[in-house]
Order: structure tokens, then sequence, then C-alpha cells
């Protein structure tokens, strides 16, 4: 099995505050793919931690682009940033490494075609998987895009407020 074509759009509707994302690929419809949008901050032990917008499990529909297939959605930005401020204050416990920096502006949308496939023909791992968009991640044979959209977080969802800055 080979993936030489998986390409991902992201597009921002700055009035509506909505993000649209779409790809396509030469996978078989039914291939699982990983969506995972979200920014990113900077927490006390250093480390860049994902404030989560949104993230879903998505199977590649026939012919979403052409001979391609794929897949499409939008998300609120608003409702995703109020959803990872609601996980990330019940998170705040003795585990937690806290915030240092407030999470930027850049959206990162993320597609990944990972292990554990439904269709057979990938094998194990993917060891099947071969072709230009391939990459190897340990031994899991693997299939990236990225695409980053800036776009401020809105007040009513930043995790600290005015006053506390």
């Amino acid at each position: 099995m080979r993936c030489d074509t998986f390409e991902a759009e992201a597009r921002l509707d700055i009035e509506r505050r909505v993000l649209a994302w779409r790809y396509w690929t030469d996978l078989p419809a039914g291939t699982r793919i990983s969506l995972d949008i979200s920014r990113r901050y900077l927490a006390y032990d250093g480390r860049e931690t994902l404030w989560t917008l949104h993230d879903e499990a998505l199977l590649a529909t026939a012919g979403a682009r052409g001979d391609f297939n794929g897949g499409s959605g939008e998300i609120s930005i608003d409702d995703g940033d109020l959803a990872a401020r609601s996980d990330f204050e019940s998170g705040l416990d003795h585990f937690s490494a806290g915030m240092k920096g407030l999470p930027g502006p850049a959206i990162h949308v993320s597609f990944c075609v990972g292990a554990r496939q439904q269709i057979k023909a990938f094998g194990r791992d993917n060891v099947n998987l071969a072709g230009g968009m391939v990459e190897l991640s340990g031994t899991t044979h693997i299939v990236l895009a990225e695409r980053i959209v800036d776009c401020a977080m809105a007040s009513v969802a930043s995790p600290i407020s005015e006053e506390e800055s």
C-alpha cells in the first residue's frame, strides 16, 4: 500500500471565529486519521504543553476531493478554547506543572495516519505502508500533515484573567 498524496488545509473565518479543515489522500476510504487541533503553552516546569481545542478520530471517506479520499469539518475556536480551559482547570492539582505562559495565537491543525488501522492491508504497525508521504516513528510507519493558522484567544477563554496577570 502506497501513500504519495496526503494534503491538508486549514482556513480561518475571523468574523465567525470558526476554523474549517479538510484533508485528502490517495489512501483507501476507511483509513483511520487522528485529528488534533491545539495551541501550545509553556508549563512552569519548562515543557511546551498542548492546549487542545479539539481531537477526533476520523475515517477517510470516498471521493472527498475528485479521485482522492478524505474528509472535512469545522470547529468554533472559542468553544474549543473554553473546553481546553475547562480541561486545564480540572487538571490543576498536585500533579499539574501549572502554566508559566499563556497559550499562543498559533493553532496547530495536525492529521496523523497512525498504527492500528482497521484495514488489514496496512499490516502490523503499518509495515506495508510505503510512499513519499510515509515517515518512520520508532517501528511504525505513519503519515503526518500539519497546518498552522493564527487566531488570538478570546479573553473569556483565557486561563488567567486580566486582574491576575
